[in-house]
This record gives structure tokens, sequence and C-alpha cells, in this order.
């Protein structure tokens, strides 16, 4: 029977009505983080190889003339981020909750 809510996947995974299921490692953790003590948290682990690898993309409509100025700041910016080792720093930090919203 699908499950139509992530945070029901992991109240059954933690009743062990189920083994395991799908879902993207930074959502995950995320809604792990936002809803469960430290001790249910480490009750969770993922699996090192992911099932399917994404990409990102940025989209902004052509009808406007603007646009291309900001994809170009935007290309701009994650090149001078990625050379600096910022955006590997950034993402390490992402990884460990560093930018999480708190509910």
């Amino acid at each position: 029977m699908p499950v139509r809510s992530d945070l029901l996947n992991f109240n059954m995974l933690i009743k062990e009505r189920v083994d395991i299921f799908p879902i993207e490692k930074d959502v995950g953790y995320e809604i792990i983080n936002n809803n469960y003590t430290s001790d249910q948290r480490e009750l969770f682990v993922h699996h090192p190889k992911p099932i399917i690898e994404t990409s990102h993309h940025l989209i902004f409509t052509k009808r406007k003339e603007k646009s291309f100025y900001w994809v170009k700041q935007f290309n701009d910016g994650l090149k001078q981020l990625r050379k600096s080792g910022e955006y590997q720093k950034m993402f390490e930090a992402s990884q460990q909750g560093e930018y999480s919203l708190e509910l």
C-alpha cells in the first residue's frame, strides 16, 4: 500500500512495519532532524549507493531579456564559489544540516 507522506514512511520504519523506502538523502535527513528526538535519529541510516542520481537546474524565462543577464551572473558566481572552495564548504555544511530551517 503506497504511503503519501515521507513522515509516515519514517514512522513505519520506527515501528518496523517497513524495512526500507526510497527518499532523496538530504530531504530524508531534513525530515528526520525536524521530527525526531536525538535517540530516534540514531535509528536511521542510509545506503551509500543512491538508487538514482539527479542534477539540479535553475530555470529562467526566455521571454525576459534580463533573464540572460541573471543566468550569466549565476554561472559566474557559481564558478567563483567552486574555484575558491567555498561551494564545497557550503555543500558539506548543508549535508550537516547547517542551513536547516527551524519549523
